[in-house]
């Protein structure tokens, strides 16, 4: 690696233990160091877009159900007029 990135030699000897090294970011034709690389760079781009694709699905799954079927067996019960638990305002409940 000393032979590829010059500025690793600092890091590596121990005389500039924060020396940062550019290094290309290869899928094809780089060694292992070149392939980390290029998963790096695409990692958070990756993340990004399905956070952003998981959110988008979310939205229009709940907006194509009833209100009723959104709500869990709990909220059910607790809602339902047939429950001995009277609801009367806004309760916190800690489950």
């Amino acid at each position: 690696m000393p032979n590829a990135y010059p500025a690793y030699i600092t890091y590596s000897n121990g005389t500039n233990a924060d020396q940062d090294v550019v290094v290309t970011a290869d899928f094809n034709g780089g060694g292992p160091v070149e392939l980390a690389a290029a998963l790096g760079v695409t990692f958070g781009a990756a993340g990004c877009l399905a956070l952003w694709l998981h959110d988008i699905a979310v939205e229009l799954y709940a907006g194509s159900t009833s209100h009723q079927q959104n709500l869990s067996v709990c909220a059910r019960f607790l809602t339902s007029a047939n429950s001995s638990v009277v609801l009367s305002g806004p309760v916190l409940r800690a489950w």
